[in-house]
């Protein structure tokens, strides 16, 4: 039997800072450079915990559309929720997985600047 004792993945993305100002589990409200906003958090595993004030950062991986009652188009991002390694040597940033949340354009949200509006770095997920 074999087992995978360790991973990482660099990628070339966006990652951007944010604070957690309310968390009410699933529930958090994240302020990031371009705004505020509140969505419904997935933790990777029950151990994980957020509180008030944490600095977080997210990366949106996946860009796609619902469909509303009218056939309109409404985009969502999925993205990973991150934890910098701050001890880290190497030359790019190392980040951690924490989970994921969906942010949709139907909760007010302004996906292209909070996802789209700052430049891709080579980042190394751990």
């Amino acid at each position: 039997m074999s087992a995978i004792l360790g991973a990482s993945a660099v990628l070339k993305a966006r990652v951007i800072p944010v604070v957690c100002q309310l968390i009410r589990m699933p529930f958090a409200t994240f302020q990031a450079p371009a705004g505020k906003f509140k969505v419904q958090i997935h933790p990777d595993t029950i151990d994980t915990k957020f509180t008030d004030g944490d600095k977080l950062s997210y990366m949106p991986l996946k860009l796609d559309y619902r469909y509303g009652e009218s056939g309109e188009r409404i985009p969502y991002v999925v993205c990973l929720m991150l934890e910098e390694n701050v001890q880290s040597l190497e030359l790019q940033s190392q980040y951690r997985r924490l989970g994921c949340f969906v942010l949709g354009q139907e909760n007010g949200n302004e996906i292209s600047s909070l996802c789209f509006g700052s430049e891709t770095r080579e980042v190394e997920i751990i």
